[in-house]
């Protein structure tokens, strides 16, 4: 949008206050503006090689800091140097180095120079009357979108088997959020705070009989163990006692797009999620609250949201599971007089 020669308000204001007739891949960060200009700044060299120029008449191309040239950007490719010895301003433009379809450049005073030039004959000419154009190359459209961006600039690893338990099109967020940071053991424990402050204490505060790590608190923990229980048993599922076998089994059990795998991914996520809320309610606000109170805002969650996007089918295994959690109603025969 910054490079666009019609764009938003902001990008107006932008080009008029921010950078002044200079170019965007040259100005230093300034200390008085705002935090996303700065933050846009310091990107600028993620997103240098992937921004260029096709010529037109050159009028809105800085001569040495856009990539236009078969070089690159001209002063990475030859140095600050080039700049004196051509005789032209440090944010000149390509149109003052063109004569209407031909260039017109200033007699070459230094090797680095005739190089350029040399480059351009018989490939790339000036197109007087026609606008420069500005491509997205990380796009096969060549236009800029947010998608081809992010994947362009982020850190690229391969996928975990278990993100499909985490990530999935009717996952609730906030309980998705805590159950990726439990599976990483991200979440800041009482054994992890130890490690900061030493006189921390890291006892559990469930069940006051073991240190309070993520192993722990999931799976040792006896109070856990029971909200754990409950949740298993209403979803006819299995326990597990470590993170490796429980991860194993429902990366091989849930790759169905089903119901079923749907209810036993937002139950576990809201055991997970539950949990550790009821963890820090007991820290922070003092409050406490029984295993069926927290097994009943599991239910409460799971049942609201799997009423939202899908009806159960009529199988034994899904009406057995449906009735448990409440999906459907149980119908009293009628009573005979």
């Amino acid at each position: 949008m910054i490079f666009a020669k019609a764009g938003s308000i902001w990008v107006a204001w932008v080009k008029e206050y921010l950078l002044k007739d200079k170019s965007f891949w040259y100005i230093s960060i300034p200390v008085n503006s705002t935090w996303g200009w700065r933050k846009i700044l310091k990107l600028r060299s993620y997103a240098r090689g992937l921004i260029q120029h096709v010529l037109g008449d050159g009028s809105d191309i800085f001569l040495w800091h856009d990539y236009w040239h078969p070089s690159g950007p001209l002063i990475l490719a030859y140095g600050a140097k080039i700049v004196p010895d051509s005789g032209l301003q440090l944010f000149a433009k390509v149109s003052e180095v063109v004569n209407g379809n031909f260039w017109n450049w200033p007699p070459a005073r230094s090797p680095q120079l005739v190089q350029i030039q040399m480059a351009l004959f018989d490939t790339l000419y000036p197109k007087s009357g026609k606008k420069d154009l500005v491509i997205w190359t990380a796009s096969s459209s060549r236009v800029f979108d947010t998608s081809s961006a992010w994947h362009s600039l982020r850190a690229k690893q391969r996928k975990v088997p278990w993100h499909k338990l985490v990530w999935f099109s009717h996952a609730i967020p906030k309980h998705s959020f805590i159950g990726w940071l439990a599976i990483l053991d991200r979440l800041t424990t009482r054994s992890r705070q130890k490690k900061w402050t030493s006189s921390i204490d890291d006892t559990c505060l469930f069940c006051s009989s073991g240190v309070e790590t993520n192993d722990h608190l999931f799976f040792n923990c006896q109070f856990t163990k029971q909200v754990w229980q409950t949740v298993c048993s209403m979803a006819e599922i299995p326990l597990f006692c470590s993170w490796q076998g429980l991860l194993a089994w429902l990366g091989k059990s849930i790759r169905r797009k089903s119901v079923y795998c749907a209810l036993i991914k937002l139950a576990w996520n809201a055991t997970v999620y539950h949990v550790w809320r009821e963890r820090n309610s007991r820290v922070y606000r003092q409050q406490f609250r029984s295993v069926s109170q927290i097994v009943n805002d599991i239910l409460f969650d799971v049942r609201n949201k799997v009423l939202a996007f899908a009806t159960p089918k009529s199988s034994s295994l899904l009406m057995s599971i449906a009735v448990q959690w409440g999906l459907v109603q149980v119908q009293k025969p009628p009573v005979q007089s």
